[in-house]
């Protein structure tokens, strides 16, 4: 992940922390950079696993229900 504009460097450094991908750390990484990052992040099975641990966490977040019990909090529905 490349960028440092707007919450890129916040994104990147998620993203980083949390195993699924590579901070590269400029806004404007170099062709090779990103080749040796890619090939880093395709030939390490951990960030498959971590990528597949988000995704499990996503799925059973239940976005839509946690923003209706914050509305019925918060508007006392």
């Amino acid at each position: 992940v490349a960028g440092e504009t707007s919450d890129k460097a916040e994104v990147a450094a998620r993203v980083d922390f949390s195993g699924v991908g590579i901070d590269l750390a400029t806004a404007a990484p170099s062709p090779a950079a990103i080749g040796a990052a890619v090939d880093r992040v395709r030939a390490d099975d951990r960030y498959r696993a971590a990528a597949a641990r988000l995704r499990s966490a996503i799925a059973a977040s239940a976005p839509i229900d946690a923003i209706a019990n914050a509305l019925k909090r918060c508007c006392g529905a």
